[in-house]
């Protein structure tokens, strides 16, 4: 049996006594081994169980993390034990084990965070730098962080899958004949070019032929003229000639 707890908890420091009480009665009886967890001093065992509130009690046998969830007495906890009562609760998931990797890393996690405040708390405390200008350290330091593991991931994924060269074409391999057929990318065109290629176009107005009208007949009096020019007498006298009865 864990407990987690931290000193500036007020609910652990009043469960704090029953719990050592419990621990040096029972332990030896039960055969158990009942701990103390301060997660200020132990932030990567705090994050490696998951402990999101205080205090926090668990019980462990055989690798298997169980929470516990009955009432917080002496007795409470010894006939749980007695009675194993804990084979009745569910194991955490196995995502949210101690021993899984994932949990092991965010123990990693909570122990740098841990470092960050013991820093700050150095830096304002001790050498009297306002917050401010901490928090200005902190962020300036991350983005180098972040620029630098960004620049080692890009190496990395570099030597891992290396680009390919590229190699030049060369053109004399093609023939002029080759390079004529190669289709040629035709740029897209307007929406009114293509509505006038789609509307069809009317042939222009043809003019009607024109009709020419008859000469009119030659009537008798320019028979009669002309008979009367060609009648002369060399005199220059003009003989009238009476017209003819029809």
């Amino acid at each position: 049996m864990v407990m987690f707890y931290a000193p500036w908890c007020p609910a652990c420091q009043s469960l704090k006594p029953t719990w050592q009480s419990f621990a040096r009665q029972w332990s030896e009886d039960l055969s158990i081994s009942v701990g103390l967890v301060d997660i200020n001093k132990n932030p990567g065992l705090s994050g490696q169980f998951l402990v999101f509130q205080l205090p926090t009690l668990f019980h462990v046998k055989d690798g298997i993390v169980r929470p516990y969830t009955g009432a917080r007495t002496q007795d409470a906890f010894v006939n749980w034990i007695n009675d194993k009562s804990w084979r009745h609760i569910d194991p955490v998931e196995w995502w949210k084990s101690p021993n899984s990797i994932q949990m092991k890393a965010v123990a990693y996690f909570f122990r740098f965070a841990n470092f960050i405040k013991d820093v700050h708390e150095q830096l304002t405390e001790v050498h009297g730098m306002p917050s401010p200008v901490v928090y200005v350290i902190f962020a300036v330091l991350t983005i180098i962080i972040g620029l630098v593991l960004g620049m080692m991931l890009v190496i990395m994924c570099d030597c891992i899958y290396p680009p390919k060269p590229v190699q030049p074409v060369d053109m004399r391999q093609y023939s002029k004949v080759e390079i004529a057929k190669t289709p040629v990318k035709q740029t897209k065109k307007s929406k009114k070019d293509k509505s006038k290629e789609a509307a069809p176009t009317e042939p222009p107005p043809t003019e009607p032929p024109a009709i020419e009208s008859p000469a009119p007949p030659e009537t008798d009096k320019d028979e009669g003229e002309a008979e009367q020019i060609g009648s002369a007498d060399p005199n220059g006298s003009v003989r009238k000639r009476k017209p003819r009865k029809e």
